[in-house]
Parts: C-alpha cells; structure tokens; sequence
C-alpha cells in the first residue's frame, strides 16, 4: 500500500520516488552553527572547552565568520590558546565554514576597577597602583 499523504510537503509518485514540495532551505544562524561546535567538541572528548564554549551566548554571524562576546576573562583565557582556536576552527569547518573565529573580552558592567583605579590614583596622586 502507498504512503501517500503520511507526510506533510512529502510527495510519493506512482513510482515511488519521494520529491518535497516546496522545500526550505534551512536558514544558517550563528547560535545554530555555534551549537553544532559545542556538539562537535563534546562529540571529540574535549569536555573542558565544550563547557567552557557552551557558555558564550553572545554570537552573531558576520560575512561568513563567527564572532563572539565574554565578559569572562577565564573563559576568554582559556579559549584563546592555540590549540583550542585550532579545534574550534576544525569544528567550523567540519560544519563546512571557512573556520573563522573572534573572540572578543568586553567589560562587564559590573567590573568597575577602572573607575576604582582612577578614583585611587585622584586620592594618592602618582603612586603606582598594581592590578
């Protein structure tokens, strides 16, 4: 017996030959291609960096390249080294992207050592003040 109308968009023809009606192009967005690099890294028994990745969540896509946001400084650090920039552009690649990655450090609002530190230096004048 045919499976005709099992399937919503699927088309079965006498023959059996199976064609999508109207077929979606998925639409690629950087938290999607980010996920799949989180997979990927757990996928390789790189426990430390998926964890560590799993937790940036600011991501955007820009002309094909992922660029990302941290306030965290270890996460940062830790992303950073050669050799887990290299798994993460292995990861990118593997999802067939050109395997560009940025990682930018931001402030985080809630770090006000700057502020501190200028505060100090207008109290004690020019003493060298050591972070």
């Amino acid at each position: 017996m045919p499976l005709r109308g099992i399937f919503k968009g699927v088309k079965i023809s006498e023959k059996n030959e199976i064609s999508m009606q109207n077929p979606q192009k998925p639409e690629l967005s950087a938290e999607i291609i980010w996920g799949k690099v989180v997979t990927w890294l757990r996928q390789n028994k790189e426990t430390l960096l998926q964890i560590t990745c799993g937790e940036i969540v600011e991501i955007k896509l820009e002309n094909g390249a992922i660029l990302a946001k941290t306030t965290d400084q270890y996460a940062y650090d830790r992303i950073m080294q050669p050799n887990n920039l290299d798994k993460i552009k292995k990861a990118l690649i593997w999802q067939g992207l050109n395997g560009s990655f940025k990682l930018a450090l931001e402030k985080s609002e809630g770090d006000k050592t700057e502020e501190d530190l200028q505060k100090l230096k207008k109290i004690f004048g020019d003493v060298k003040i050591e972070t």
